[in-house]
């Protein structure tokens, strides 16, 4: 949010998250409004928006279906959603279930600190080479437990993506992966 409202944005810019943790680290960043939902269920009115981002949130959602419908609901018509989620066919899928066998022992935010420290010089790699800054430790640490410890991820294939598209009312304009190949990013119309 922070680059957006710095770089190109000129409009109004509202952050979104169920996690009251992040949303007070975003605040810290970047001024804004921020709210704390569900994306399963928006509070925002019928064709409220002219663009919507979902970086890295449909794919920690079970119910992600509902939260496609709720964006293509406030989603204004011919309006664009920008959607990353999790690439399917890359081999990250299975270190993620490898690292979900230890995410069931009962002392996983042990691990995460124990791993935090050597995670740091690779995300930080990451960081400099795609997105210009540096972390703090805190950072990398919530990028480690999203990366490996979030309970629920899921991996979709592109015909998936396809299906869900045509469904909820979207027609897809460009498609690329990114950070490693890790990632797949979608840019969505809005028909209608």
């Amino acid at each position: 949010m922070e680059r957006f409202a710095r770089r190109y944005w000129h409009k109004s810019v509202i952050g979104l998250d169920s996690s009251l943790a992040s949303l007070k680290q975003a605040q810290l960043k970047t001024h804004g409004v921020y709210l704390n939902a569900d994306a399963t269920h928006l509070p925002f009115k019928n064709r409220s928006f002219s663009l919507i981002i979902s970086n890295g949130v449909i794919h920690h959602i079970p119910h992600y279906t509902q939260a496609l419908q709720e964006i293509s609901r406030i989603l204004k018509p011919k309006g664009q959603l920008y959607l990353t989620i999790y690439n399917h066919s890359h081999p990250y899928r299975l270190v993620y279930n490898f690292f979900g066998l230890l995410r069931r022992l009962p002392h996983h935010n042990f691990i995460i600190n124990l791993l935090a420290p050597l995670y740091w010089p690779i995300y930080a790699l990451m960081c400099l080479i795609y997105l210009h800054y540096l972390p703090n430790f805190s950072e990398t640490k919530s990028d480690l437990a999203d990366r490996f410890f979030v309970p629920y991820a899921r991996f979709f294939r592109h015909r998936e993506i396809h299906r869900l598209c045509r469904h909820h009312n979207f027609k897809i304009l460009a498609t690329s992966t990114h950070a490693l190949g890790t990632m797949t990013s979608y840019l969505f119309r809005k028909l209608g």
